[in-house]
């Protein structure tokens, strides 16, 4: 029923779960059994199934994954695949397109999600580093305490400390969220410390380090076709949306800074999406020549 549902199927989906703790326990392993089926029944490249063993699997937290039966089916962006690899010497660059996403695995067992409209440069010679040009992308890192996992964000790095955790690049910002585990953010300068539930955001145009927080298994739930978002602003979500969708979303210059919280689910009938979208913001969701268009509605301009 969830994979037509409305906004009340899901409600009360949610009070099911919380009725009673099994419930969750139960569905989260149902859940899990199907997106396996649906994941092998792709014909996963052998270079994925390679490293697909019990050892590696991920760590899901159970309140994560209640829901990922409804995601997967709903979702329209769920892809996985061989990177494209683009080789200059030993550095490559792995590049997706607006709502694609990639899943793939590192020598060293580290697993990383790319999101739409994201380029992420790799090396060869080091794969304890990874290079985020453009987008936003999620690593679950095989922590190695003699050699930390970095992330190069123009000129900022972030290393692991046995972690699960999501960057976001826009222009010049980053944003940092952790899920699981630790990270240093800029170590030989700021050296901020992050942990689980702890997010971070350098805006460089302003000079400006914010340190935050959010539930952890809100983090990287994009992933899974759901953008779970507190106090952001629609334009973050306009963005969000058109990495996502694959087609442009814009927001009107009046409501840009307009904050949103809530989650919105991902689905295949972008109508829909934009119809239940409208409904809950109070605002206008059309369809234009160049994408999709978030406004205020026109009576309110009468």
């Amino acid at each position: 029923r969830l994979r037509d549902g409305d906004a009340a199927d899901w409600e009360a989906f949610t009070l099911w779960l919380e009725g009673d703790a099994q419930r969750a326990a139960i569905y989260s392993s149902v859940a899990l059994d199907d997106a396996d089926l649906l994941v092998r029944s792709r014909n996963r490249p052998q270079e994925i199934l390679a490293n697909d063993n019990a050892s590696s699997r991920w760590k899901v937290n159970k309140a994560t994954v209640a829901f990922a039966t409804g995601v997967m089916a709903a979702c329209a962006i769920a892809l996985i695949a061989v990177p494209q690899l683009w080789p200059s010497h030993n550095r490559y660059a792995v590049a997706t397109r607006p709502g694609e996403q990639r899943k793939f695995v590192l020598q060293d067992g580290t697993r990383i999600t790319l999101n739409g409209s994201s380029i992420l440069t790799l090396d060869n010679n080091d794969v304890r580093t990874a290079q985020l040009d453009r987008g936003e992308a999620l690593f679950m890192v095989q922590h190695d305490p003699k050699k930390p996992f970095a992330v190069v964000v123009g000129n900022n790095r972030i290393e692991d400390v046995g972690t699960v955790f999501n960057v976001r690049r826009r222009g010049k910002g980053v944003s940092v969220e952790v899920a699981q585990g630790a990270i240093v953010y800029n170590p030989a300068q700021q050296a901020i410390a992050l942990r689980a539930g702890q997010t971070l955001s350098d805006n460089a145009e302003r000079g400006a380090i914010k340190v935050g927080s959010r539930p952890p298994d809100d983090i990287g739930t994009w992933s899974k076709g759901r953008l779970t978002y507190h106090e952001a602003s629609l334009a973050t979500v306009a963005d969000d949306l058109s990495r996502n969708i694959g087609e442009p979303v814009t927001v009107d210059p009046a409501i840009a800074s307009r904050q949103f919280t809530g989650v919105i689910q991902v689905e295949r009938n972008r109508k829909t999406l934009f119809a239940r979208l409208a409904a809950v913001l109070g605002l206008d969701a059309r369809r234009t020549a160049k994408g999709w268009k978030i406004s205020m509605p026109e009576r309110a301009h009468q």
